[in-house]
């Protein structure tokens, strides 16, 4: 066949096998109708058959392992398998050229054809160099070829069944794990289009105002992915994603994953690096300076995924603060000594339990602490705060403590502020 430079050049493999090259791009019937062909009455579909195997073992071999249903191996194979599945293949390789169609036909080869055509290619592969499997090619052949024809019965191999494990056995598994299987994952499951992977930020389109800490948006990456990981199913068609995290706090915000089209697998790390990304990548533009480094989130586009992260308060104060503040008064009430300290930019998501709280008994003594609260508001107050926490420590703490700013310093917040108060 003139064709089988560029046919092997395209499919990137080299047939030994003239005979077997030229069976896998004859239609049906074709060495009936068109006496210049010489060939088999049922053209390629020995060898579509074989190669329809072949591939149902491929996408199947990728869905055992996940544990999944066998309804979503099912329609695994329903959907990669399809007929439009497998015509696109040949369609998008330029490959409709070569084949020989029934002269019975009218324009252009028929989609079954088509996909034929490609099971053909990979059951071609696996015979390619198989004396066994290019032996049969008497061109009176009268059995009749349908979807049901045994294995064996189609390839009419060697009579005895030991010679028949030994060839068919190793070839199978020399070939169909090999060749065949890289030809599979070359033909069918790659995406037809180059991945596309861009980012679009919040803050480059200027319709948010909301924002969150770096620390914030950090702190559940690796929590968020290994969910997806460990929920994705195998049937991913329109599937989706979302966790919220620190809700009804300043810094509520949600990651979500979308997957567009089927993905045999989300890789965890695929997601984490897409995470990082949008976090690094998306920081608030506050006169060209971002010293608290708040983040604004956006979406990554990564082929059929979409990751995003999307902040939920547009009402805090803006712009974001440039360092953190806050309203600080203690005072003496005999036994205890009575906080109340207003703040903004800092203790933005954890109710003071990872900043605050734990920084005042270190300083005023252990056991000292007693009747803490903490509070959001639902948008910030007159002065711009954020949060409202109210306690009790031992006495003669507001002069070591907090009027020099040791606990809310320790605790994330300012360092040159004061506490008023006495005691």
């Amino acid at each position: 066949m003139e064709g089988q430079p560029d046919v092997e050049r395209i499919i990137k493999y080299h047939f030994t096998s003239p005979h077997i090259f030229e069976e896998a791009f004859e239609a049906a019937g074709v060495s009936e109708l068109n006496k210049g062909v010489t060939g088999q009455r049922h053209g390629n579909k020995r060898l579509a058959l074989v190669g329809d195997a072949l591939i149902r073992l491929a996408i199947l071999d990728r869905w055992f392992p996940s544990g999944a249903s066998t309804e979503e191996g099912n329609n695994l194979v329903s959907d990669l398998a399809s007929n439009n599945a497998l015509k696109n293949v040949v369609e998008r390789d330029d490959l409709v050229r070569f084949v020989v169609k029934n002269p019975s036909q009218k324009g252009g080869p028929q989609r079954a054809t088509l996909a034929s055509t490609t099971e053909a290619i990979v059951g071609a592969v696996w015979c390619n160099g198989v004396p066994a499997c290019d032996r049969y090619r008497a061109p009176n052949d009268n059995m009749e070829s349908n979807e049901r024809t045994p294995l064996i019965a189609v390839l009419r191999i060697a009579p005895r069944r030991q010679r028949y494990q030994n060839i068919v056995v190793f070839r199978f598994f020399a070939f169909a794990f090999g060749s065949t299987l890289i030809l599979v994952v070359l033909f069918v499951l790659r995406r037809p289009r180059p991945v596309v992977d861009t980012q679009i930020c919040h803050s480059s389109l200027g319709t948010s105002k909301a924002y969150a800490g770096a620390k914030a948006l950090n702190n559940n990456i690796d929590d968020f992915c290994q969910e997806v990981t460990n929920n994705e199913p195998v049937t991913t068609i329109g599937w989706t994603w979302s966790k919220i995290y620190y809700r009804n706090t300043p810094e509520e915000y949600t990651m979500t994953v979308a997957i567009s089209n089927r993905a045999f697998s989300s890789y965890e790390n695929q997601c984490i690096g897409a995470m990082r990304s949008i976090i690094n990548g998306c920081d608030v533009p506050v006169n060209g300076s971002n010293p608290m480094n708040w983040k604004q989130g956006g979406k990554r586009l990564h082929g059929d995924y979409t990751y995003k992260i999307d902040i939920f308060r547009q009402n805090r104060p803006w712009p974001p603060p440039t360092k953190p503040r806050q309203a600080c008064e203690g005072w003496y009430k005999i036994i205890w000594q009575h906080y109340d300290i207003y703040g903004g930019g800092w203790a933005n998501y954890d109710w003071g339990a990872k900043s605050l709280q734990p920084a005042i008994n270190p300083c005023c003594g252990l056991g000292s602490l007693t009747g803490w609260n903490f509070e959001y508001f639902d948008e910030p107050d007159e002065n711009g705060y954020e949060w409202h926490s109210w306690f009790n420590t031992a006495i003669g703490t507001r002069r070591r403590c907090f009027d020099n700013n040791r606990i809310q310093c320790a605790a994330g917040g300012p360092c040159d502020s004061y506490c008023g108060g006495n005691g």
